[in-house]
Formats: structure tokens, sequence, C-alpha cells
């Protein structure tokens, strides 16, 4: 987390630095990730079971 943001995870365009932030709970961006992560790992699933 940044420290200007001790309870949020924010998120930007790295492409547009100066553009706006998006703010995410760590709770929500750690789903975020993980669901990524399971779609690298096992494929995107449309019924979201794992193949």
């Amino acid at each position: 987390m940044a420290p200007a943001f001790p309870t949020t995870v924010p998120v930007r365009d790295s492409k547009n630095p100066d553009g706006p932030v998006l703010t995410f709970a760590p709770s929500a961006w750690k789903a975020f990730l993980s669901s990524q992560l399971m779609d690298q790992t096992y494929g995107s699933c449309s019924t979201g079971s794992i193949r």
C-alpha cells in the first residue's frame, strides 16, 4: 500500500500518471489479484469452476 493511502490500494493508468486514481479496499484488491492468478493458472472459466 502507498503511504499516502494507508487503508486503500490506489491504482492508476501508468500511461497517464497525472490522471485519476481508483482506490480499492485491500480485501477487494486481494480478491481481484487472486481471480487473475486463477485465470492465468487454470484459464478463464465461464461457469466459474476450475477445469
